[in-house]
């Protein structure tokens, strides 16, 4: 991710989180314009994942998420991850929260993967820093 993404969510708005810039790729399989990863094969994966939240000295919110989200299966999302955080856990901390993680899902070719964040019962100023530390990937293991 190489540039800024202000104001995405604080008010409940779940945002899919545009990585802008493809380091790597064997086809294309990552779509930057949708931030959603297309399973190519059927098979298990493992996803990594990391960015920046920023903006969050002026929010006021009860409740920070970050999903690694699969659709297929019959169900449009699975949530993977769900770290919870409170403006009372973060106050007086820095004004930016890192979140990163990692998981093996099984999919189904056509399925579509990807990282899904929300801030809720705040005002829509929270967004991702852009840096080179932020980053989403997949690779197929078996």
């Amino acid at each position: 991710l190489q540039n800024n993404i202000p104001n995405i969510t604080g008010d409940g708005t779940y945002y899919v989180i545009l990585f802008d810039t493809v380091q790597q790729q064997t086809g294309s399989d990552y779509n930057p314009a949708t931030g959603l990863f297309t399973v190519p094969l059927t098979g298990y994966y493992v996803f990594s994942w990391s960015f920046v939240a920023t903006n969050l000295a002026v929010a006021s919110f009860e409740g920070m998420y970050c999903h690694l989200v699969q659709s297929g299966g019959g169900a449009p999302y699975a949530t993977v991850c769900n770290p919870n955080l409170t403006k009372s856990l973060t106050s007086g901390l820095s004004d930016e929260i890192g979140f990163s993680g990692s998981a093996v899902l099984f999919c189904t070719a056509g399925d579509t993967v990807g990282i899904r964040f929300y801030v809720a019962n705040g005002t829509k100023t929270v967004g991702v820093l852009g840096n080179k530390e932020s980053a989403f990937g997949g690779v197929r293991i078996r």
